[in-house]
This record gives structure tokens, C-alpha cells and sequence, in this order.
């Protein structure tokens, strides 16, 4: 838990979780967001655990700006 829960809780939670939200607009709409070349279905095929990962760990992405 990033920000604590209860008593111990963050202050600043929503001004962090706002900015974030902001500097990931800000990326999506400055930068066509492509797949890298090595990326393939094989790599891309999902993974279960605790959470969904792809098989290959990673996820390779090129951005261009526009």
C-alpha cells in the first residue's frame, strides 16, 4: 500500500494520484505510443499470478512524439 492506510494514512494521496493521472495524459497526448518491433503474440500471451503479466516480463513500447 503506497500511500498507508488508516491513521498513518498519506496526506498528499489525491494531490499524487491527480499528478499522476496528469503526467499520463500529457504522454498519451504528446506521443504516438507504438509496440516495438521484437514484440509478437508469443511474447504478448498473458500470464496469470497475483496479478496478469505478459509471458516475456516485459513490455516493449516506442514513443514517437507527434
Amino acid at each position: 500500500m503506497p500511500f498507508g492506510i488508516g491513521a498513518a494514512n498519506c496526506l498528499g494521496k489525491h494531490l499524487a494520484t491527480m499528478s499522476m493521472k496528469m503526467v499520463f495524459a500529457a504522454i498519451v497526448l504528446n506521443f504516438d505510443i507504438t509496440p516495438a518491433s521484437e514484440t509478437n503474440d508469443k511474447s504478448m500471451r498473458i500470464r496469470e499470478a497475483f496479478s496478469i503479466f505478459p509471458a516475456s516480463g516485459k513490455i516493449s513500447l516506442v514513443f514517437t512524439p507527434v
